[in-house]
């Protein structure tokens, strides 16, 4: 092995390294509130354009909620009632005014209209083979619908990323060999999907190309140990992340490099995904069955 090599290995370890120390700082405990309870195994929040509330495992796996304004819980829709399959990963299209979610017991993306409830199968397979469990999803201002779909059977290197194109009706595969990947993002230049990977404890970004139809080799921008790892990305307006640790209960803020801006525990152990709306940010927790909030400016004040 040539100096080089050493040097370039020995610099990515201490990248590696100096990642995981900035995820192992103490975080501060975080005024939250309870928004809502009574939850199987909450994920996949996403808001509608009046401002409600769309979150899985309700009063039982198959439950979509629906969270109003004012934190009042109701069961949207029962997709064991009407012989779908439970779902996790959601995002509301503000295009079409419907709700587009992961159905990972029939291995596809499906699409429910608010108004008539009526479920759609959106994607089912690639290249014609079933998807393996569809797991969370992410709708970029164009329509496109970039989800991830890990292995259950190799969740060390099976792992894939793809993206469903609804304008030319064609699939993409962005990323494979992937270490169960689950929360996804894209940034809003549209540049760089964010994947997080589980068993790796990561999370890494790909450069975007080709109008997002196409990923470069990813990077390792962020580190976690303890714990399962990340679970759910959100991208906020300044282009930073909020980054969900799965029994590790912690809720980060992370600039696009990785470089940790903020850190916030406190939830419960099992915080599972997030999503950003006005001066608050919401998250699922799954220990306790419940969705929290907690404001802004934890993370961004100076």
């Amino acid at each position: 092995m040539s100096r080089s090599i050493l040097l370039a290995s020995a610099v990515a370890a201490l990248a590696a390294l100096s990642n995981a120390l900035w995820a192992d700082k103490p975080c501060t405990t975080a005024d939250f509130e309870v928004f809502s309870e009574g939850f199987k195994f909450p994920e996949g929040p996403a808001f509608d354009a009046a401002g409600n509330l769309y979150v899985v495992a309700y009063q039982k796996e198959s439950d979509i909620a629906r969270i109003a304004p004012d934190g009042k819980t109701t069961v949207f829709l029962d997709l064991g009632a009407v012989k779908e399959g439970a779902a996790n990963g959601m995002a509301f299209n503000p295009a079409d005014g419907k709700l587009y979610a992961c159905e990972y017991e029939g291995k596809r993306i499906i699409a429910i209209d608010l108004a008539s409830k009526k479920v759609e199968t959106v994607v089912d397979s690639y290249l014609g083979k079933p998807l393996n469990e569809v797991n969370d999803i992410f709708l970029a201002a164009n329509g496109d619908l970039y989800f991830s779909d890990p292995n259950r059977e190799d969740e060390t290197t099976g792992g894939r990323v793809l993206c469903c194109s609804i304008a030319d009706k064609k699939i993409y595969l962005l990323a494979e060999g992937l270490a169960f990947p689950n929360g996804l993002t894209v940034s809003r230049d549209m540049k760089t999907l964010y994947v997080a990977q589980t068993v790796r404890r990561n999370v890494t970004a790909f450069p975007l190309s080709d109008n997002g139809h196409k990923a470069g080799p990813g990077k390792e921008i962020f580190l976690m140990s303890g714990g399962n790892g990340p679970d759910g990305i959100e991208e906020d307006e300044r282009g930073n992340l909020f980054i969900t640790h799965y029994g590790g209960g912690r809720l980060y803020y992370v600039s696009p490099q990785g470089k940790l801006l903020g850190c916030a525990s406190g939830f419960g152990a099992n915080l599972t995904n997030v999503q950003a709306k006005g001066d608050w940010v919401y998250i699922t927790e799954a220990e306790k069955g419940q969705v929290l909030r907690v404001k802004r400016s934890h993370f961004t004040a100076p």
